[in-house]
C-alpha cells in the first residue's frame, strides 16, 4: 500500500501493469481509497502505472483530479499521460481530465501558448480521428471541453490586456502567430472545431458569445 510520501511497490506494479494492464487496473480500483491525502510524488508515481495501463486507467486519473491541487503539482505527469493514451482509447474521463488540465493552463498562463495549441489539438483528436467520428459521448465531451476553456480563458484576468477585438479568426494562421493571447489560441480550436463538425454533418452550436 502507499504510504502518505513514499510507495516502495510502484516499480512493480508499473511491470505488472506493463504484463498485465487489466490485472494491474482492478488492483488500483480496489485500492483507490488508498491515494488520498498522499504526497504528489506518490500520485506522480501512480500516473506512471497508469501510463502503462493505457486508456482504462483514465477512470483511475479522474478520480485522482478530485484532489485539491493535483493538477498545479503534476502538470508534466498529467500532459504526458494524455499525450501518451492513443487516439482510439480517448474515453469520455480521458477527455475530462484534458478538460482540467487545459482549464488550469489558461487560468494560470506561463506564456506555454505552443504547448496549449499542442494540447488543444489532442483533445480534437479524441473526437475525431483518421477513421472519422468516435463515440457521441466523446464528441459531446470534447465539444463542451473546448468551450470551459474559452469561457476559461475569457474570464482570466491575465488575458484581458493583450485581447484585440480585431483579430480576424477565420484566418488560418500557425500557433506561432498567435502572439501573447491564450484566448485566441483557445478560440481559433473551438472555431477549428466546429468546422470539423460541420464537415462530419454534425450540427454543432456555437456559444453566443463567439
Amino acid at each position: 500500500m502507499p504510504q502518505s510520501e513514499h510507495w516502495s511497490a510502484q516499480p512493480y506494479l508499473e511491470r505488472i501493469a506493463q504484463a498485465d494492464p487489466q490485472r494491474a487496473l482492478d488492483w488500483l480500483l480496489r485500492q483507490q481509497g488508498t491515494f488520498t491525502d498522499v504526497d504528489p510524488g506518490v500520485l506522480g508515481g501512480l500516473l506512471q502505472v497508469a501510463r502503462a495501463i493505457g486508456g482504462t486507467s483514465a477512470c483511475v486519473v479522474r478520480a485522482v483530479l478530485d484532489q485539491e491541487g493535483t493538477v498545479e503539482a503534476l502538470w508534466h505527469e498529467l500532459v504526458v499521460w494524455l499525450i501518451d493514451i492513443p487516439g482510439s482509447e480517448r474515453d469520455v474521463d480521458w477527455v475530462e481530465v484534458a478538460k482540467r488540465v487545459l482549464v488550469h493552463v489558461v487560468e494560470h498562463p506561463a506564456g506555454q501558448h505552443w504547448e496549449l495549441q499542442s494540447q488543444l489539438g489532442e483533445l480534437q483528436r479524441a473526437a475525431y480521428g483518421p477513421d472519422g467520428a468516435g463515440e457521441a459521448a466523446v464528441v459531446r465531451a470534447v465539444r463542451g471541453a473546448l468551450e470551459a476553456v474559452v469561457e476559461a480563458a475569457v474570464a482570466s484576468e491575465g488575458e484581458h490586456a493583450p485581447l484585440d477585438r480585431a483579430d480576424d479568426l477565420r484566418q488560418v494562421v500557425s500557433a506561432d502567430d498567435f502572439g501573447p493571447s491564450a484566448t485566441r489560441i483557445a478560440v481559433r480550436a473551438r472555431l477549428d472545431f466546429a468546422r470539423t463538425e460541420f464537415q462530419h454533418g454534425v450540427r454543432s452550436r456555437l456559444p453566443a458569445a463567439l
